[in-house]
C-alpha cells in the first residue's frame, strides 16, 4: 500500500507540464495556408461565394477547409460531425443514418446513407457529401450561425492577425486529441531512456502493445523450459486464465512496454493526466486491477513472478482534488514510477525483478579505476556493491556478452569506450543513490524521499572515484535539467 511518504514523492516528481504541446505543425500550417486561399481567391464572404469555393475544391482541400471553418468557429470535431449530420439527416430527405454492428465485436459503425453510397461518419465522409451543393449550402449554414461569416471579414481585412490568432485556435483545438497520444507519448520517452540504457526494440521490448495473456503464457513456457515449473502446472495456469477473461467480459489491456520479451518480469501500463482526473481515475484502477488479477491468476503456486508496473504521471493526478482516486490507481499495479524516475525507480525495479541492463554492467567495469577492462571477478564485486541486489550477475555478464552489449575474453570484461559519456554519466548518478540517506535535508533531493549534501558527495568522488571529479559538475547539471534530480 501506498504511504504518506511515498505519496508526497509522488507529487514532488509528477512531470509538471503537459508533454504534448500541440498536435502537429503540419496541421497547423495546413489550415493557415488554407485560410489565406480562402480569403485571397473570394471577393466577398458570402453564402454563395463560400458555397462555390467549397464545391470546387479537391476532395482533400475540402477537408481541411471544413477543419478551418470548424477551428474557427470553436467547434470540437466530435460536436461538429455529430451535429451537422444531424442537420444533414433532417433537412435532406435523401440521406439517412445506419448503425451496423462490427463483427467480432460489440461494438456499432455509424453510416450516412444517400441511396446505394454509404459514407463514414468522419471528416473524410463529410468532405465527400459536401461536393453536393445542397449539403454545401448546410454547412455554409451551420458555420454562418457559429459567427463564421464575421471572423472571416475580420480576418479578411488583417491577414496577418488572422494567422496569428489562427494558431491559437489550433492549439486549443488539438488538445482532444492530444489526451488519447500523452500516454504513449510517455511510453515512448520511456522506451527512448532503455535504448540509452543499452537494450534494443523488438529485441528486449516491444515497439507495439501486447497482450497480457500472451506473455504471462510465455513467461510460464518458458520458465517450464527452464526446469522451473511443469509442463501440467502451464497448461493448468493457461486454462485458468482463460476461464478469467471470459467471465471478464471488460478485460481489454494490453502491454505497453514488456521487459523482457524473450522472459517476460515487467509489465508496463502507461497512464498521463494533465488535468483533475474525476472519475477517469476510477476507470484506470479498475483496468489495472483487472490486469492484476490476471497474472496472479496465471502465477499464483508456481513460483514464477511477473509485475504489473504503472507508469503513473501528470499534472492532473498530483493536483486533483480526489487522493482517494489517485491512491486507487497507485495502488492498483504492483508498483509504479514515473517519467523523471526512470534512471533511479524503474532500473530498480528491473534488478528488484533479478534482471539488469547493459549499462548496469558498463557501469560496474569502468567503476574500478575508470577504465574499460576489468576481471570478471572483480566486476560482479563492483555490481553487487553498487546495486546490492540478489542479481546472479555472473549470468547478467554472459546474457550481455552474448548479445555483443559488452566483450569478454578469457577473464577480462570489457565495454565499448564510445559509451564513455553515457557510462560517466550514469556512475555519478548510481554513486549518488549509494550516498543518499532518507530525508530531505541535503541540498542534492534524489526520488524516493532521499538526498545528498552536493559538497561532501564531491568530496566522495575526490577521494574515491578521482577519475570522474572533473565530470561531477556537469553530470549534476544535466540531471537537474532533465528534472531528474533536484538541486536546492
Amino acid at each position: 500500500m501506498i504511504s504518506k511518504e511515498d505519496f508526497e514523492d509522488f507529487m514532488l516528481w509528477s512531470y509538471p507540464t503537459d508533454i504534448i504541446e500541440k498536435e502537429s505543425e503540419d496541421f497547423e500550417q495546413k489550415l493557415v495556408s488554407e485560410l489565406e486561399c480562402l480569403l485571397n481567391e473570394t471577393k466577398s464572404i458570402t453564402k454563395e461565394a463560400l458555397k462555390e469555393y467549397v464545391v470546387n475544391l479537391p476532395i482533400e482541400r475540402r477537408k481541411s477547409t471544413t477543419q478551418l471553418f470548424r477551428v474557427l468557429t470553436g467547434i470540437s470535431r466530435i460536436n461538429f460531425e455529430i451535429s451537422f449530420l444531424q442537420l444533414v439527416n433532417l433537412e435532406d430527405n435523401e440521406y439517412h443514418f445506419e448503425v451496423t454492428p462490427q463483427k467480432n465485436s460489440k461494438n456499432f459503425s455509424y453510416f450516412l446513407i444517400n441511396g446505394k453510397e454509404r459514407t463514414a461518419i468522419d471528416e473524410q465522409g463529410i468532405a465527400k457529401i459536401v461536393q453536393d451543393e445542397a449539403i454545401a449550402i448546410l454547412l455554409i449554414d451551420y458555420f454562418s450561425k457559429k459567427n463564421l461569416f464575421e471572423i472571416l471579414n475580420l480576418f479578411k481585412n488583417d491577414l496577418d492577425y488572422g494567422k496569428k490568432f489562427l494558431k491559437i485556435l489550433t492549439k486549443f483545438d488539438s488538445k482532444g486529441k492530444q489526451a488519447q497520444n500523452r500516454g504513449k507519448k510517455a511510453e515512448n520517452m520511456v522506451k527512448e531512456k532503455l535504448v540509452e540504457y543499452g537494450l534494443e526494440m523488438d529485441v528486449d521490448f516491444n515497439t507495439s502493445d501486447l497482450d497480457v495473456f500472451d506473455q504471462v503464457s510465455k513467461k510460464l513456457q518458458v520458465e517450464c523450459d527452464n526446469g522451473k515449473i511443469l509442463q501440467d502446472q502451464v497448461n493448468k495456469k493457461i486454462e485458468e486464465m482463460k476461464k478469467h477473461i471470459k467471465t471478464n467480459s471488460n478485460f481489454k489491456r494490453k502491454s505497453d512496454i514488456v521487459l523482457y520479451l524473450d522472459n517476460p518480469s515487467l509489465l508496463i501500463q502507461s497512464t498521463f493526466y494533465t488535468s483533475d482526473v474525476a472519475s477517469i481515475a476510477d476507470a484506470t484502477a479498475d483496468e489495472l486491477n483487472d490486469e492484476r488479477e490476471l497474472i496472479e491468476k496465471g502465477t499464483s503456486g508456481t513460483g514464477i513472478e511477473i509485475k504489473l508496473i504503472g507508469l503513473i504521471d501528470g499534472p492532473g493526478l498530483a493536483i486533483t482534488i480526489s487522493f482517494t482516486r489517485v491512491l486507487r490507481v497507485l495502488n492498483a499495479p504492483n508498483d509504479f514510477f514515473q517519467i523523471r524516475t526512470v534512471p533511479t525507480k524503474l532500473r530498480d525495479l528491473i534488478h528488484k525483478s533479478n534482471n539488469s541492463l547493459p549499462i548496469d554492467i558498463e557501469v560496474g567495469i569502468y567503476s574500478k579505476k575508470g577504465d574499460f577492462e576489468i576481471e570478471e571477478n572483480d566486476l560482479i564485486k563492483q555490481l553487487e556493491q553498487i546495486y546490492n541486489s540478489k542479481i546472479m550477475w555472473k549470468n547478467e555478464i554472459d546474457r550481455w556478452a552474448s548479445r555483443n552489449k559488452i566483450s569478454k575474453d578469457g577473464s577480462k570484461i570489457k565495454t565499448n569506450p564510445i559509451r564513455k559519456d553515457i557510462i560517466k554519466k550514469y556512475l555519478i548518478l548510481d554513486l549518488l543513490i549509494i550516498q543518499s540517506q532518507s530525508g530531505m535535508n541535503k541540498n542534492i533531493i534524489l526520488p524516493g524521499n532521499k538526498s545528498v549534501d552536493k559538497e561532501i558527495f564531491r568530496g566522495f568522488i575526490e577521494k574515491t572515484y578521482p577519475f570522474l571529479k572533473d565530470n561531477v559538475d556537469n553530470t549534476l547539471d544535466y540531471f537537474v535539467e532533465n528534472k531528474e534530480i533536484i538541486i536546492k
